[in-house]
């Protein structure tokens, strides 16, 4: 169970400032953490860059290459634990699906006397605002490594170019399909052949899969959320030609009963 979590059930044993500082002391030893770890990957590189030109001088190429091998083995163990900071957003999150279920087992159950989690203090929403990247973000990024902000997002000439870029890759159609349609992650893992008409030109979500402390479990989506898309004549096109690479793949994975019938429509 995250450390967060476990933080959140022990409510009742903490303050609401305790609760608060334990969250920015996790937080703090994780931003930490990774600090470190941009030292040793700079150290890393830089070792490396060292290394490659050496030539001519024996010793000196023997050299450089033992400090990039002795750079790159404290990175990887520098690396040991690395977790990510735990954002605004996320423990939200978190706090949301706590604070519910409490409040259905106040309801229903009467387990609790109190809602806890309410109690909660969290540091500030703030949600960034997408930027696009424009050629004069771009020429930024490519120069200092920068990212403009922390959501960006592509042109339609980007995106083309991400599509050529992957057209060889085996779940092309699945990176077509999340550009086109705009579906969630979840809901197109767990799409199903039957609810695909490539004649009809529409696909059904109607399930979707959701990962819950590491585990993957299927489940049907919210009301709201079962819907029909539209596929275009190019949409269902590539879709066909992916289902004639996934049934080949099910011929030859099935003659060593190494196949796994799951019926999506997007398998590896």
């Amino acid at each position: 169970m995250p450390v967060e979590v476990v933080v959140i059930l022990t409510a009742d044993l903490l303050g609401p400032a305790d609760r608060l500082r334990t969250y920015r002391l996790l937080n703090a030893e994780r931003i930490l953490h990774r600090l470190r770890v941009e030292e040793l990957t700079e150290a890393r590189d830089a070792a490396h860059r060292a290394w490659v030109p050496a030539s001519g001088n024996k010793e000196e190429r023997r050299r450089t290459r033992r400090a990039y091998l002795d750079a790159n083995a404290a990175l990887r163990e520098g690396r040991r634990g690395l977790h990510k900071v735990t954002s605004a957003a996320i423990m939200h999150r978190i706090n949301d699906t706590l604070s519910s279920a409490i409040f259905w087992g106040m309801k229903r159950e009467e387990a609790f006397s109190r809602n806890w989690a309410r109690l909660v203090e969290l540091p500030a929403l703030t949600r960034p605002k997408p930027l696009v990247w424009t050629p004069e973000r771009v020429e930024h990024w490519k120069r200092t490594g920068e990212r403009p902000g922390p959501v960006m997002v592509w042109t339609p000439e980007q995106t083309g170019a991400f599509l050529d870029f992957v057209r060889d890759d085996w779940l092309y159609a699945l990176w077509h399909s999340f550009i086109f349609l705009a579906p969630r992650r979840g809901e197109m893992c767990a799409l199903p052949w039957p609810e695909v008409s490539l004649s009809a030109l529409w696909l059904r979500i109607s399930a979707q899969i959701v990962q819950v402390a590491y585990q993957l479990y299927g489940e049907a989506p919210k009301a709201d959320s079962v819907r029909t898309l539209n596929l275009s004549e190019e949409s269902a096109e590539i879709l066909t030609q992916w289902r004639a690479r996934q049934d080949k793949a099910r011929k030859e994975w099935s003659a060593i009963g190494a196949w796994v019938e799951s019926d999506r429509v997007f398998t590896h």
